[in-house]
Parts: structure tokens; C-alpha cells; sequence
């Protein structure tokens, strides 16, 4: 490890720490960052051709590091299986509400992701499907 670095999770701002690192370390082998810095590593070194052999790996999964993957463009991301972790809430929650007995101790299995294993099964659990889209609202008594 050379160095680490902070930055908000905001993709321009981890896009300014990966050019930095580049040109801090021409020699550069792996890159390890958030799904957001390693989503703006894939842009970056796709812009950069001749920093083709870095590879990169996430400390967590998004749909971006997912296509990542895919593409083999990132060689790691673990999951926990964020679809799962809110199913697990909801059905605690119920049992709760209905007074009706529950595990307060629910954890997914934390899973290695990489381009060579990808179980569908795993990603179902972990991603949202393509098409979702969130609606909130509130709506007064």
C-alpha cells in the first residue's frame, strides 16, 4: 500500500484522487476504493489506455462495479447482499409489530464477486433489477 486517500463519495471528486494517484505512482498495480472511486477508475483508465494494467478492486458492490465485473474491468467486490439485508428487515419488522418472535442477530454471508464468479443468485440478492426506480412520498391525514 502506498497511500490513501479521502475524498466525499462524490464520482468527480474520487475521479480527482484516482488521476492523482496515477500520476503519483507510474507504476501503479492496484487501485482498492469505494464503488464510487472505482466506478470513476474504470472512466479514468479507459481514458488513459497506456494504465490498462491496473487493476481495481471495490470494498463493496454497485451496479457499476457489477458491469465492472462483467467486462473485466474490475477483478474483486464483496457483497452482503443488500436486497437480502432489506428483506430480512422487513420480516423483522413484521414479526416485531405482530409481537410475534424474532432473530435480533440477522446477518447475509458476505460474498467475493469476481469477473470468473458471478452466481446470478448472489446478484439477485444484492442489486436492485435494471428497471427499478424508487418512488417516495408522504401523503398528509
Amino acid at each position: 500500500m502506498v497511500e490513501t486517500l479521502w475524498a466525499d463519495n462524490d464520482k468527480e471528486l474520487q475521479r480527482n484522487l484516482i488521476q492523482e494517484m496515477i500520476e503519483s505512482y507510474p507504476t501503479l498495480d492496484y487501485i482498492v476504493g469505494s464503488a464510487v472511486a472505482i466506478e470513476a477508475a474504470i472512466s479514468e483508465l479507459r481514458a488513459q489506455p497506456h494504465h490498462a494494467d491496473i487493476k481495481l478492486l471495490s470494498i463493496y458492490l454497485s451496479h457499476g462495479v457489477y458491469r465492472g465485473l462483467l467486462r473485466n474491468k474490475v477483478e474483486f467486490a464483496p457483497t452482503d447482499k443488500m436486497v437480502e439485508q432489506g428483506q430480512l428487515s422487513i420480516r423483522q419488522a413484521v414479526h416485531y409489530l405482530r409481537n410475534e418472535p424474532y432473530e435480533t442477530d440477522l446477518a447475509p454471508k458476505i460474498e467475493v464477486l469476481t469477473p470468473m464468479l458471478l452466481d446470478e443468485r448472489v446478484i439477485a440478492e444484492s442489486l436492485s433489477p435494471s428497471a427499478f426506480r424508487p418512488i417516495f412520498s408522504v401523503k398528509g391525514h
